[in-house]
């Protein structure tokens, strides 16, 4: 369940050269989803999300429209490990206000975050963006890869996550 949180923006540039190829056609035929700087926006990819049919990219996607107009800002993404303990391995492609991608953040940027009191396992990653000046808005790309799918995650034990809670 990845789940964006805006606090402030740092934008802290990337290789974009690692990101799939995204034809401008298939971006602006997602619908985009506004975020509120002061609230989480969670989506359950699982059971819903949105298709993108392009090479390097596999299942249901999120995009999420940020406003840039703010200042830095700082992203945390995070992705909760389900029942089943499968875990969606989030990609991050940000792109300015004309859909040119200016940051990429692969699936090894989210590292796994052992339970706690209020939180579950999960992946989790704190992206710092700062925009361009002039920039309205950034769009926010959030995915997974075929190679992510055959990967695994080490999960602690939850007997021991409980003890470690109780100390």
């Amino acid at each position: 369940m990845p789940g964006i949180s805006l606090a402030e923006v740092n934008y802290v540039p990337q290789n974009t050269s690692a990101a799939p190829a995204i034809p401008a056609a298939a971006l602006q035929q997602l619908t985009w989803t506004p975020v509120d700087q002061s609230k989480t926006q969670s989506t359950q990819l699982a059971t819903g999300g949105q298709r993108l049919d392009v090479a390097g990219i596999t299942g249901p996607v999120a995009a999420y429209s940020v406003p840039a107009n703010i200042g830095e800002l700082t992203l945390t993404l995070t992705s909760e490990v389900n029942k089943q303990a499968s875990v969606f391995a989030p990609n991050v492609l940000i792109l300015d206000q004309n859909m040119t991608p200016s940051a990429f953040f692969p699936s090894s940027y989210f590292t796994y975050q052992q339970p706690g009191v209020m939180s579950a396992d999960r992946l989790e990653g704190v992206m710092r963006l700062t925009p361009a000046l002039g920039q309205q808005k950034l769009y926010v790309l959030v995915f997974t890869t075929e190679k992510d799918l055959q990967q695994t995650t080490t999960l602690l034990d939850p007997a021991k996550s409980l003890c470690q809670r109780r100390r």
